[in-house]
């Protein structure tokens, strides 16, 4: 249980401020508190908390409902107009003004309005005008082009046997061992002991529990009481301690490693030709040695026409038929996408 502190109430008729608990009447003008009385407390201090609690009741007052004071709970009539006692408390008493005083509020205040809504309207009218403006200068458009140059270029690679000496830890298809070695292939870390090691350990526990005062409770009566609470007080403590730390070493796990020679065929190197529409495509004439051969082979078709204005564009054909179908001096319609021909009609 918790100390005893005497509060302080406002005499609502003359306005008297920090009138002690322990008056029921105010000695300004001599009213009585009552339905507007509220309690309330400074922090704990020498002038307020009360020697002997044991003389301060722990009841709430009792409000009388003719002349509307307070009385103290061991009045059995009204102190102020000989009413016997009602069963109204201070707290009752306070949560029944309260109720009226919101219902009071409720039917005078007119209801809030409601946030005027915030259009979207310019927000959605930005938008659409960025999406035209993108359309606008990424659409497609048509023109008629004329062809100014074509262009084709052709390549073969050539692949060589040769005989290569590789390594490793299987022999591929075709290879022929000339050595084999154990080599380390990985390494694992393996337990080797154990060794005894201190280290200092600290540690929290109790040394001992304290009231610790957590909030007042109202009496209702011009005095509050202290709500305390037993809570721990933790200490750190020191001590050392041994433990077995595991020492682990690096360990070597070998493997047998081959030497072999092995025959591949290898980029040897690339025979290119190229020109223009004036002369028909054509591969390059290879000389192949005994150990070589023909490898990948590639071409590109390519033509560049310009529009009216003289803005020229390049444009990649899919394969010599489709180049083939145009001439230099040739016009055609096309569909244009910033500097790309994306399609011919």
């Amino acid at each position: 249980m918790g100390r005893i502190i005497e509060g302080y109430w406002d005499c609502a008729y003359c306005g008297a401020k920090g009138i002690l608990g322990r008056y029921r009447d105010c000695p300004s003008c001599g009213k009585p508190r009552g339905e507007d009385t509220v309690f309330y407390h400074d922090p704990p201090n020498e002038q307020n908390v009360v020697e002997n609690p044991e003389e301060v009741s722990r009841e709430a007052d009792w409000h009388c409902e003719f002349c509307d004071s307070l009385n103290p709970a061991s009045a059995k009539f009204c102190e102020s107009c000989g009413s016997p006692r009602t069963d109204k408390t201070y707290f009752e008493m306070k949560e029944e003004h309260s109720r009226k005083e919101q219902a009071a509020q409720a039917i005078a205040a007119p209801p809030a309005p409601e946030p005027p809504k915030k259009s979207r309207l310019p927000l959605l009218l930005i938008i659409a005008a960025a999406i035209a403006l993108l359309f606008f200068l990424t659409r497609p458009a048509k023109a008629d082009l004329t062809v100014k140059s074509m262009e084709w270029a052709r390549s073969v690679t050539v692949e060589e046997m040769k005989t290569l000496q590789e390594s490793g830890w299987s022999v591929p298809s075709g290879g022929r061992v000339y050595d084999q070695k154990q080599e380390v292939q990985s390494y694992t870390q393996v337990l080797d002991h154990y060794e005894t090691r201190e280290r200092e350990v600290a540690e929290d526990y109790i040394d001992h529990y304290e009231d610790v005062v957590v909030g007042y409770k109202d009496l209702g009566n011009g005095y509050f009481e202290e709500i305390t609470e037993s809570q721990p007080v933790y200490e750190t403590r020191y001590y050392t301690e041994t433990y077995e730390e595991p020492i682990y070493v690096t360990v070597p796990i070998f493997g047998t490693k081959y030497y072999y020679e092995i025959d591949r065929w290898v980029y040897e190197r690339k025979e290119d030709t190229s020109g223009t529409s004036d002369q028909a495509p054509y591969w390059a004439e290879l000389n192949l040695k005994e150990n070589e051969r023909e490898g990948e082979r590639s071409e590109k078709y390519t033509f560049t026409a310009a529009d009216s204005k003289g803005k020229t564009y390049s444009y990649t054909c899919s394969g010599q038929a489709e180049w083939e179908k145009y001439k230099v001096g040739s016009t055609f319609n096309a569909t244009l996408s910033g500097n790309r021909i994306i399609q011919i009609q």
